[in-house]
Order: structure tokens, then sequence, then C-alpha cells
């Protein structure tokens, strides 16, 4: 069944009839005050409409009532807050439920990209367990986008809310290319082969060479001198 309110049209299954019907109903795009991305229906008692505090229609569909009395989370699945179908409901974690919310406003249309002045590049970063990650500078919007949605789909499966890119765009080659050996790695920016290794979780810079093979052998000496008998030597053929 549909329901029509100022900001559309709310769907439900028909057996939820009997749910609604005791509440008037409005829509709205704030929550706690502050501007919402997705649009919600709201409800009170048509008994006392003035003396009873709003409940959302998608928490008593799930059989919830106001957060704080059940302090646990709903999505809508497929990021329409008017679609309170049962199927398109669902009990998450709120980690779950801030990655199906799509872009809010800023520099950039799309989720998880920002443009960066001082760079020039469009940035694209996550927030995940409470930590922001850096996911690289592009010189197309569309392409940082891609790079959200690939850490999304990696981090959140289903619950994530994917920007809408075009199937064409595709990711720039790394600028940091790997090899075939162990503590090597090519910097494109300086067209060098550069050994490294990590120990103790420090990085100890090991130089840049024009050869990958002596990045090899440059790594074979840091890593015996750092590590001794512990160390894990490339196989470099002789010259």
């Amino acid at each position: 069944m549909n329901l029509p309110l100022k900001h559309g049209v709310c769907e439900l299954d028909e057996d939820a009839s009997s749910l609604i019907e005791p509440f008037y109903w409005w829509s709205f795009r704030h929550v706690d005050g502050r501007p919402h991305p997705r649009i919600y229906a709201g409800g009170r008692s048509r008994e006392d409409p003035h003396g009873t505090p709003t409940i959302l229609m998608h928490r008593l569909i799930m059989g919830l009532g106001s957060f704080q009395d059940d302090p646990v989370y709903v999505d809508h699945v497929d990021g329409n807050g008017l679609n309170n179908h049962r199927k398109n409901l669902r009990i998450v974690s709120h980690p779950q439920n801030l990655a199906n919310t799509g872009s809010r406003g800023g520099t950039s249309k799309f989720k998880g990209v920002s443009w960066h002045a001082e760079k020039g590049r469009w940035g694209a970063g996550i927030m995940i367990d409470g930590r922001f990650k850096l996911l690289g500078r592009y010189d197309d919007e569309e392409q940082a986008a891609l790079a959200y949605n690939l850490a999304a789909k990696e981090a959140w499966g289903e619950h994530a809310h994917l920007n809408q890119v075009d199937p064409s765009v595709t990711l720039p080659p790394p600028r940091t290319y790997s090899s075939r050996y162990r503590g090597v790695s090519w910097v494109q920016k300086y067209a060098r082969w550069r050994a490294g290794i990590r120990v103790d979780g420090k990085l100890h810079a090991l130089g840049q060479y024009k050869d990958e093979r002596e990045a090899a052998l440059a790594y074979n000496a840091g890593a015996t001198r750092l590590l001794g008998d512990k160390a894990k030597l490339n196989e470099v053929p002789d010259a």
C-alpha cells in the first residue's frame, strides 16, 4: 500500500495498515534537529497527538519503540527512508547503518570523495571502526568514487552504500609497482627501484637504484645486517 506524504509516497506492506492506522503521519528531513540525507515517516497517536512522542514508521513496523527505549538500529536496504516494506528493513549495528548512507554534501557529489585544492586532485577516503583511511588521490572524480566503492564493499559488504559510477570508469595504475623481489618496489616518480625493510615496525630505507637486481642485492645486504641469520634473502641470479 502507498501513503502519500509531503516529501513523497511512503510504501509499505498491505498487512501493515492495522499498525499505522492509529497514527497521524508526516514526512521530514531532519533527525535530532539536524539535516539528514534521507526522508522518514513520523507519526503521533490520533487519540492524543500533542501528548505522545513521535514514532518512526520503520521502527513501528519492526516492532520497536523509540531508540531510547529500544537502542537498536534499523536500516533501509535500498537507502529510501520511505520504503517501509519489511523486506527493505533490517536490524544493523551503528557502523553498518552509517555505511549505508549517501553523501552528505561537500565538495563532491560522491560519498567518500572530496576536492583537495592544494593538490589539485580528488581525494578518496573511508572511515572504518572510527579510523580514517586515505584511499588515494585521483585526477578524475569518478575514479575517486570507484576507489571508495571498492573499499566500502570490502569493509561492509551488502551494507555498503555505493556511488553510482559509470561502468567504463577504471582506476589508474598504482604509482608504486611491486617487484618480483622481497623488499623492492618501483617508484614511478623517480623512475627508480627502491629497497627497504621493516624491522620492529620501523622502515629502514636501503636506497634507490636504476636496476631491479641492484635493489634486490641492497635488500639482501640490509636484511643480513639488521636480522642476521633470521633474514629471508632474495635469490638473485648472477649478472
